[in-house]
């Protein structure tokens, strides 16, 4: 299964759940993107296998930006990671349809979340594990 991850690069979050799937959700192939144009670029790439987004969010631009791309999500689960400052509406946030929200308590949340529901939609995807080929 591939996962891409977007979150600012200065977003120490972003970099400890990236190291957490790799650690604890074997099978897992993660994908890091920094800015919406990354995101919008990977994602519309011809056979690009993503099954699941995870994005973290800290503005209501960046919401608009990722509606303005809704078409590219449609075979592909959004988890969405909100600030634990509470500066989005809710509301702005569902039009992206989530398969799951995130709000963190604080900044060293441990996912275990987020974690949970990969391991589910893992499970429930019919693809073999991502393996790499050397």
């Amino acid at each position: 299964m591939k996962l891409i991850l977007y979150a600012d690069i200065k977003e120490k979050r972003g970099d400890k759940l990236e190291t957490l799937i790799k650690e604890k959700a074997a099978g897992i192939q993660t994908v890091r993107v920094s800015s919406i144009t990354e995101l919008s670029q990977t994602l519309c790439r011809p056979l690009h296998r993503i099954t699941i987004a995870v994005v973290f969010l800290f503005s209501q631009k960046q919401i608009k930006e990722l509606v303005q791309l809704k078409p590219v999500f449609d075979n592909i689960r959004i988890i969405l990671v909100l600030s634990p400052r509470g500066n989005i509406p809710m509301a702005a946030t569902l039009d992206l349809k989530p398969s799951f929200i995130s709000f963190p308590d604080t900044e060293n949340d441990d996912f275990d979340d987020i974690l949970s529901v990969l391991r589910t939609i893992q499970s429930r995807t019919k693809e073999q594990p991502y393996q790499h080929r050397t």
